[in-house]
């Protein structure tokens, strides 16, 4: 049957393309019928905001896509760092179950056939298991499970706690080593515990973090986003705990009508499990290249300690992207059981992608500024602002508020605090900048 989306490539993409980033208590609007209706259910029935939801819902779908044989699916890390009391534990354990319960469930019915088997004397050595607590879990057991199971998840309910466990740093290693790839590298001394079978193991990992800034530490987050794992995920924390006055206990009805959606969305991937993506489609895309420059300059704007985060945020794009793909279209096939998923990805989903991920990069810099003193933190940003007003000066675009600097340097600083800041190095007047006084341009000289 011949496909029914048709690809028309956007005529002006710089209208598409604005700043769309959402409160976190309102949805955001993926346009997939099921999508939107599965996270504004989800939110009944948990205090954490609506990004948390989104980016955990949206890990464990392309988790479940991937075990049901999309090859295409590109395995991705989240981080919750949101404050205490903020449903992170439960939103992960939520949705755990109403999403991966048919993956599990189907690895356990192999782990008991494997039992009855063992009775018949019957040599089954295999482990099948997809998801591991990574302070009890090893490399070693992990990739018994791997060679059996080509997708696993390794969830950290406590990362700050996990880095001080000796045991935990080893499979935190392997996660970083492995990240991305889908064949893992399995070191010799692993040998014994693989059977004898092939030291390279196609798998893909999924990793899930969740840990407190307060409780991490701005000296290991420093120490880790220089080159650990945690310059990998899609980091998110939530400025502050949504009062809700209650929440919904899930029902049993709700639980098990959203568990056999997600049943039919492994079958969907089971049965087009042969799919693949046009190769380079993506890449070539003008909103990816957009998404490329806007990633640039956010990088850049950040001092140098910061900047190893954005070094793989578009990878995390494409993740995404390829996981909406593969979601709107088992949306369209729900409908339409003759369709056959689409080997080009939409414009809307290009578009829906790239403003998905700019609300965690705009998050950022919460993370950034409790990190940071944000006295010291002011003072090393203060060059760049008075660099900047030069700059207008000099192109003669002043006067210019104070509210408008505040796009050009991160973390963003209030129009109060930036004036607060360079009042004693600017001639201003009704709340504008007019131009740097002689103390403005004698610390830019001595800089």
């Amino acid at each position: 049957m011949e496909n029914l989306n048709k690809i028309a490539p956007y005529q002006n993409v710089s209208e598409i393309i604005t700043n769309n980033c959402l409160n976190p208590n309102e949805p955001f609007h993926f346009g997939i019928e099921f999508l939107d209706k599965y996270f504004d259910e989800i939110s009944k029935y948990s205090y954490a905001d609506f990004r948390q939801i989104e980016m955990v819902g949206l890990r464990n779908f392309a988790m479940l896509l991937s075990y049901g044989g999309l090859e295409d699916i590109l395995a991705f890390n989240t981080l919750d760092m949101s404050p205490s009391g903020s449903g992170k534990s439960f939103n992960h354990d939520l949705q755990k179950e109403l999403i991966l319960s048919p993956m599990i469930a189907e690895l356990d019915e192999k782990e008991k056939q494997k039992e009855i088997d063992k009775k018949s004397n019957k040599k089954m050595p295999q482990v099948y298991k997809c998801y591991h607590n990574g302070t009890s879990t090893s490399s070693q057991f992990f990739l018994r499970c791997a060679s059996q199971t080509p997708v696993q998840m390794i969830f950290f309910d406590e990362f700050g706690r996990a880095l001080k466990n000796s045991n935990a740093k080893n499979i935190i290693d392997f996660c970083i080593e492995n990240w991305s790839k889908n064949i893992l590298t399995a070191p010799s001394e692993h040998k014994n515990y693989l059977h004898g079978k092939a030291q390279n193991i196609k798998c893909k990992i999924f990793c899930a973090m969740n840990t407190s800034l307060a409780y991490l530490g701005k000296k290991a987050y420093i120490d880790e986003l220089a080159g650990g794992l945690l310059n990998r995920p899609i980091n998110y924390c939530a400025k502050e705990v949504i009062d809700k006055d209650y929440v919904l206990e899930l029902e049993d009805g709700v639980k098990t009508k959203i568990i056999e959606q997600s049943k039919k969305i492994l079958e969907f991937a089971t049965s087009f499990n042969n799919i693949k993506l046009v190769k380079n489609q993506i890449d070539t895309h003008q909103i990816t290249k957009q998404y490329n420059i806007l990633i640039k300059e956010y990088r850049d704007s950040y001092k140098n300690i910061y900047r190893e985060y954005f070094a793989r945020v578009k990878y995390n794009y494409k993740a995404i992207l390829i996981t909406l793909h593969y979601l709107r279209e088992f949306d369209f096939y729900t409908n339409h059981p003759d369709y056959i998923p689409s080997v080009r990805i939409d414009n809307e989903c290009f578009e829906k992608a790239y403003y998905f991920m700019l609300n965690y990069i705009e998050n950022f810099e919460v993370i950034v500024n409790e990190l940071e003193d944000k006295a010291k933190l002011k003072d090393g940003r203060l060059d760049k602002i008075l660099r900047k007003i030069k700059e207008f000066e000099d192109s003669k675009k002043l006067p210019i508020p104070f509210s408008k600097l505040g796009a050009f340097i991160r973390p963003k600083l209030k129009a109060d605090d930036i004036k607060n800041l360079i009042i004693r190095y600017v001639v201003s007047k009704d709340s504008s900048i007019i131009r740097l006084n002689d103390a403005g341009n004698k610390k830019i000289n001595n800089a």
